[in-house]
C-alpha cells in the first residue's frame, strides 16, 4: 500500500512536468542571442568594462550566455515544491575596468541583493539608467535599476509565493528597458533554499 501511494505522488509530482528544473543558456541560441565569455569580455574591454565570470552553481558554469532581446524573454521551469520557492537567475555581470579587483568583489555569486553601489573615484558612472523586470506567471516580482554608480549584482534571487506558484510550474518573463546597453543571462533555476 505505501509503495502504491508513493507510485501516486510521483505521478502527481511537478518533477514529472514538462517544464526543466534549470536551464543552462547559451550554445542553443533558443531566445536572444548567444554570447561567450571571450565574446562578452570583448565586448566589455571596448568600454573599459570588466565581465565577471559565470557562477557554478548547480555546476551550470559554462561560459555560455544569451543576451535577453528587446521584446523580452519567455521560459518555464518547474517548482519542486508546493510551498514557496526561489527563483534564481544568474546575470551577467560588468563592472569597471579600473576599479575591479577579483579580491574585494567577494560578494559576486553570493545571494542577497541585486545592486552593488560603487564608491570609489575611479568609477565610471553608467550613464543611462536601465531595468530588467521579472515576471512570474503573470506577476511582476521584481525590477532591479542598474545604472549611475549602481552596478548588478548576481545571482538575483526572488522568492515565489505558493499561490504564485500554483499547478508547479513557473512561468517566466524577462522584460528589459529600451536603449544602449544589455542585460544577458548565464543560467537559471528554482531551488528550496534562499542560498542556492
Amino acid at each position: 500500500m505505501k509503495s502504491l501511494l508513493f507510485f501516486i505522488m510521483i505521478l502527481g509530482s511537478p518533477l514529472l512536468a514538462g517544464s526543466p528544473r534549470e536551464i543552462n543558456f547559451g550554445s542553443e541560441a533558443r531566445y536572444g542571442r548567444f554570447m561567450s565569455f571571450i565574446e562578452l569580455e570583448s565586448w566589455a574591454t571596448g568600454r573599459n568594462l570588466t565581465v565577471l565570470r559565470d557562477c557554478p552553481f548547480r555546476d551550470l558554469d559554462d561560459g555560455e550566455a544569451e543576451i535577453i532581446p528587446a521584446e523580452g524573454m519567455d521560459f518555464s521551469l518547474s517548482s519542486p515544491r508546493d510551498g514557496r520557492v526561489y527563483l534564481y537567475l544568474d546575470m551577467v555581470v560588468f563592472r569597471p575596468a579600473a576599479s575591479y579587483n577579483p579580491l574585494t568583489d567577494a560578494i559576486h555569486c553570493q545571494t542577497g541583493g541585486e545592486g552593488v553601489r560603487m564608491n570609489n573615484d575611479r568609477t565610471q558612472e553608467l550613464k543611462q539608467v536601465r531595468w530588467l523586470s521579472v515576471e512570474v506567471n503573470g506577476r511582476t516580482l521584481k525590477t532591479v535599476y542598474v545604472g549611475g554608480d549602481v552596478y548588478l549584482r548576481s545571482p538575483i534571487v526572488i522568492p515565489i509565493e505558493r499561490e504564485v506558484a500554483r499547478g508547479g510550474t513557473l512561468n517566466v518573463r524577462l522584460t528589459v528597458s529600451p536603449g544602449d546597453g544589455f542585460f544577458a543571462i548565464w543560467d537559471t533555476f528554482v531551488s528550496v533554499s534562499p542560498d542556492g
